[in-house]
Parts: C-alpha cells; sequence; structure tokens
C-alpha cells in the first residue's frame, strides 16, 4: 500500500496515477474482506455518483469493487430510500456505524436479503473529500465485533488518502 501511495504521489501521469488508485482500491477491498472476519466474509467500496442533483445523490459499488463470499452485495443506495439516505448521512460526516444483528434494526432499515446480518460502514474520506464507503459484511450476528470497526476505519482512511493524493 505504502509503495502504491508513493507511485500515486509521484506520478506525472494523470492516467497512470487513476489506474494506480484503482489499484489501492481493490486491494483495500480484498484486505478488508481478508483480514476481518471469519473466511466467508464480504467487503465493498460503495463511491458516490459524482453531479446528481439535490436529493438525488447515491452510492453504488462500480466496477465490482468488492471481495469475499461469491454473492454478490446490493450495488446501489439511493438518498430517496431510507437506507440509502442513511448511508450518505455517514459519509457526510465522516463518520462509521457497526450493525452487530441487522434483524435489531428497525424494519425500515433491515436490508432487502438474508445474505448478511451483522456490517460495519465506514466513511472514505481525506480532510474535507469524500470518496464513499468501505462496507464489511458477514452472514451471522457475532462474526464482527466493535474491534474489527477500528481496522477497517483504518483501511477506509488509507484508500481516502490514495484517493485524495495528486487529484
Amino acid at each position: 500500500m505504502t509503495l502504491n501511495l508513493g507511485l500515486i504521489v509521484s506520478s506525472t501521469v494523470r492516467a497512470e496515477r487513476q489506474a494506480l488508485k484503482q489499484q489501492t482500491k481493490l486491494a483495500i477491498v480484498a484486505l478488508t474482506a481478508n483480514l476481518i472476519g471469519p473466511p466467508d466474509t464480504r467487503a465493498c467500496f460503495l463511491e458516490e455518483t459524482p453531479n446528481t442533483l439535490p436529493g438525488m445523490r447515491e452510492v453504488k459499488c462500480q466496477s465490482n469493487l468488492w471481495s469475499g463470499r461469491n454473492v454478490a452485495p446490493v450495488t446501489i443506495f439511493k438518498e430517496s430510500d431510507i437506507r440509502g439516505k442513511e448511508l450518505l448521512q455517514l459519509l457526510d460526516e465522516g463518520t462509521s456505524q457497526f450493525v452487530h444483528d441487522v434483524d435489531q434494526l428497525p424494519p425500515a432499515l433491515k436490508p432487502d436479503s438474508d445474505t448478511y446480518k451483522t456490517y460495519i460502514t465506514c466513511a472514505v474520506t481525506a480532510g474535507d473529500m469524500s470518496f464513499g464507503l468501505l462496507t464489511v459484511d458477514c452472514l451471522k450476528p457475532g462474526d464482527l465485533h466493535h474491534d474489527d470497526v477500528t481496522m477497517v476505519e483504518v483501511f477506509a482512511r488509507m484508500l481516502g488518502v490514495a484517493l485524495a493524493a495528486r487529484r
């Protein structure tokens, strides 16, 4: 990761920096899926769609930026939906959320499927710039813990620094 960040900062070619940033996104998502939780953990990077109209913001998993279980995550969250609005609020505030058991959430905030029962969501930011959300989820309550939030936050910050470098 340090090597990639150094290459991003030192590159004078925009296309090269963009390719390195994409590699960094993929690496962070894979590290998150492989280093946090049990073997069936899944991680995803949800990026904010640029230039949307007020009230129409969204975050989506672009370019298949997910890793882990062989079941794809939900790939788009819209501000017009309550779950999307909550995610965008996390992004705007630059905060994280840990849900130990999705079955304890209010019905409007529960996932649309049973493909996970616990999750962590962290804003990917650098300074006042926000890029998206790094998420990790697992099949059973108890597969993720409060200690895991810190690790996901570290990966999210690393990704934020890489994406902010030489914009």
